[in-house]
C-alpha cells in the first residue's frame, strides 16, 4: 500500500518544521532566511539540503549549514585564484614538491 500525503498537509507540516528549525538557528541572515523560505516553499525540509551533503555519520546536514559550508569553500577557492604575492610565487630553482 502506497502512502500519499496531500499537498496541503505536506506544506503545513513543512511550515511547522521550518518554525521549529528557525528556533535552533540564532544567527541567520536575511539572505539565508529568504533562500531557506524558497527551499521549503518548493516542498523541501529545512533539515535537508540540495547538495546531499551529510555529516560524519551519513545523516543529511541542514540547509543553512550546507549553504554556509558552500560559501566558505567558494571563498577559499577565490582566495587561491587571487594573484600570488612575491612570497607565494614558485621558484623552480629552490622550491621542490619533494
Amino acid at each position: 500500500m502506497k502512502l500519499t500525503i496531500c499537498d496541503k498537509c505536506k506544506k503545513a507540516y513543512l511550515r511547522k518544521e521550518l518554525k521549529e528549525y528557525i528556533m535552533t538557528v540564532s544567527d541567520i541572515t536575511d539572505d539565508e532566511w529568504d533562500n531557506l523560505r524558497k527551499w521549503v516553499a518548493s516542498g523541501n525540509s529545512a533539515y535537508d539540503n540540495p547538495c546531499y551533503y551529510s555529516d560524519d555519520r551519513g545523516c543529511p546536514i541542514d540547509y543553512i549549514s550546507t549553504m554556509r559550508v558552500i560559501r566558505e569553500r567558494l571563498a577559499e577557492i577565490e582566495s587561491l585564484q587571487a594573484c600570488p604575492t612575491e612570497e607565494q610565487t614558485w621558484n623552480d630553482e629552490t622550491d621542490s614538491p619533494f
